[in-house]
C-alpha cells in the first residue's frame, strides 16, 4: 500500500513498480507494471504578499502567491483567507486563473473597505501534501482624505490674517490622522515654516 510508505524509506519522485507472480508449475515472471509518483513534501510558499502596504479608493489590490510546485487542491490554486481587524472576510479575491506556480489575485478598493487586513494561504500539493496557515503578510485600506480637525488657531496678535508688514504671522492645526510627509502650508502663495508636535502642526511667516 503506497499510502503507508513514510518518507524514511528514501523513496522520492517517480518508482517503479514491478508485478511478480508464479503459476501451478512454478514458472515466475515479473512484469513491469509502470511507475508511481512518490511525494512526501509538502509545497512551499516561495513568497505571498501584497504590492505596497497602503490602498486608497479606487486603487487594485494586487496580492501575488509563488509555489514551489503545482497545486492540486481547490482547483490547482492556493486558498487565500483575508481577515479584516480580526473578522473574515469570506471570497475577498475573486479566484486567478489556475494550475500554476505563479498566482495574482486582483480586487478594486472601494469606499467603506478601510480597515487593516492580514492574509494566511493553505496549500496543497497533487499529492495531498499541504501547508496550512503560511503567513501572507497583511495590507491597509484607507478610503478617507486626512482633513483638519476643528478651527486653525491663530496667533493673539497678528493671527493668519490681519498683520503688518515687518509682523511674523504664526498659526496651528491639528489634522485627523498621521500625514505620509509634512503638509505644505502657504500665506499669499509664500511657503510658511511648520513644526510638528504629534497630530498638530504650528506655522510661521516672516
Amino acid at each position: 500500500d503506497l499510502e503507508d510508505l513514510p518518507s524514511a524509506v528514501g523513496i522520492g519522485g517517480s518508482a517503479a513498480v514491478t508485478v511478480t507472480f508464479a503459476d501451478a508449475a512454478g514458472n515466475e515472471v515479473a512484469v513491469p507494471a509502470g511507475a508511481a509518483a512518490l511525494d512526501f513534501t509538502a509545497p512551499a510558499a516561495l513568497d505571498a504578499g501584497a504590492s505596497q502596504q497602503w490602498y486608497k479608493a479606487g486603487e487594485a489590490i494586487i496580492y501575488t502567491v509563488n509555489v514551489s510546485e503545482p497545486l492540486g487542491g481547490a482547483q490547482g490554486r492556493p486558498v487565500v483567507r483575508v481577515t479584516k481587524d480580526g473578522a473574515a472576510q469570506p471570497a475577498f479575491f475573486p479566484a486567478p486563473p489556475g494550475p500554476a506556480t505563479s498566482f495574482t489575485y486582483k480586487k478594486t478598493v472601494a469606499q467603506g473597505m478601510d480597515g487593516a487586513y492580514a492574509v494566511e494561504v493553505d496549500l496543497e500539493d497533487e499529492a495531498g501534501n499541504a501547508l496550512t496557515g503560511h503567513a501572507g503578510g497583511g495590507l491597509n485600506v484607507d478610503t478617507v482624505p486626512p482633513a483638519i480637525v476643528g478651527t486653525p488657531v491663530k496667533s493673539v496678535s497678528t493671527g493668519f490674517d490681519g498683520a503688518r508688514d515687518d509682523a511674523t504671522v504664526n498659526g496651528s492645526f491639528t489634522v485627523s490622522e498621521t500625514l505620509a510627509a509634512p503638509p505644505v502650508v502657504t500665506m499669499g502663495g509664500l511657503p510658511m515654516t511648520c513644526t510638528a508636535t504629534g497630530l498638530m502642526y504650528d506655522c510661521a511667516r516672516v
